[in-house]
């Protein structure tokens, strides 16, 4: 719960289909209302659950919504690792877009985008870069251009 009075003692999530965990992420993001979880909520969830290290990138995916806007760093390796080994774009511009928009992770997402483009689409580069200010970055390493010759450094987008 939100006061952290009832927390859950027996993994009950052992036994639940990977629909029904997703389920579960869903309305517990729908119930927070926008605002974040505790980190102590959340990691006593992981402690139990061992949601972070799942294999599953529905129940991941879900996991990271959640754990980013709070701000709990320990999800950082594991958001990072999930978006740069896999490309899809319905996990990848989501999670990218709540690193950047988090104080913990908006240097990550940008330095980790910049390092891994050339592992996704051309549209999710494209949508990525737009979403992280960096598309004349992007652009100019297209070309073949440093940015960092470039006036100004070479950001913007």
């Amino acid at each position: 719960d939100r006061e952290g009075k009832a927390p859950p003692t027996t993994n009950v999530m052992a036994s639940w289909s990977s629909l029904q965990i997703t389920c579960f992420l869903d309305d517990l993001q729908i119930k927070t209302g926008g605002l974040p979880l505790k980190i102590s909520t959340l990691r006593a969830m992981n402690k139990l659950y061992q949601i972070a290290s799942t294999r599953n990138s529905e129940v991941l995916y879900r996991y990271c919504e959640l754990a980013i806007p709070a701000e709990d760093v320990t999800i950082l390796p594991v958001a990072t690792r999930f978006i740069t080994t896999q490309g899809r774009m319905k996990f990848t511009r989501p999670l990218y877009r709540a690193l950047y928009k988090s104080r913990m992770g908006r240097e990550l997402a940008v330095s980790t985008f910049l390092a891994n483009k050339d592992f996704y689409h051309p549209i999710c580069v494209k949508m990525v870069a737009q979403d992280l200010r960096v598309s004349g970055q992007v652009e100019e390493a297209r070309k073949g251009v440093n940015p960092m010759l470039v006036a100004g450094g070479g950001g913007g987008g």
